[in-house]
This record gives C-alpha cells, structure tokens and sequence, in this order.
C-alpha cells in the first residue's frame, strides 16, 4: 500500500510541475468545449492583477489550444497543442529541463 501511495504522490507532484502549475482560471464552459468563444473576456487585466500579487511568484496567460492529428511511419495519435508566453513557462513548469535535443520555444520562433 505504502508503494501504490508513493506512486500517486510522484504523480499528482510531476502533473503540478510538468502540466498545471499550482492554479488555472477558466471560463466556465471552457474545459467542456475548448473553444475560442469560452476565453476569458477581461484576462488581460485578470493576469497583470494577479501577477501583481506579492505571493504571485509567475504568472503566464495562455491562448486557446488546438486538437489535431500527429503520425508518424508507426503510428498516429491525438494531439492538443496549447500556446505558451515561453519566458514565462520557463519559469514555470519544469517542461525547458525536460527537452533531450533542441531548445525550448522563444518569442521569436512561434
């Protein structure tokens, strides 16, 4: 049991570090349809506000994600591509350590 609690642990910590962070607003409908109507009106405003927090150590916006294919000559899969402000997520998820060749995304290579 004490194995299976570990392995949830090292879970749930690699999914805030790698894909959620620590806190994601939305609107309300967003996450049912994951369409550009469901984005938030004023989150602009909502982002500089929040970034101006003193506990507040990143804050990044996103824009709105696109579904698509990806394959390759073995296989294929579904895909979700999400936009990213790339100084920003650098400092917040662990994705940049995670890149075996290449480099992370720039400003100015999107």
């Amino acid at each position: 049991m004490a194995f299976y609690t570990g392995m949830i642990e090292q879970r749930i910590n690699a999914a805030i570090s790698t894909e959620l962070s620590h806190l994601q607003l939305h609107h309300p409908t967003f996450r049912n349809e994951y369409e550009i109507p469901y984005h938030l009106p004023q989150g602009r405003a909502m982002l500089q506000k929040i970034s101006k927090e003193a506990q507040v150590k990143v804050a990044t916006g996103l824009g709105c994600g696109q579904r698509g294919m990806i394959a390759s000559a073995s296989g294929s899969s579904g895909i979700y591509h999400q936009r990213v402000m790339p100084a920003e997520e650098q400092r917040l998820t662990n994705l940049p350590g995670k890149i075996v060749e290449g480099n992370f995304f720039t400003s100015e290579n999107q």
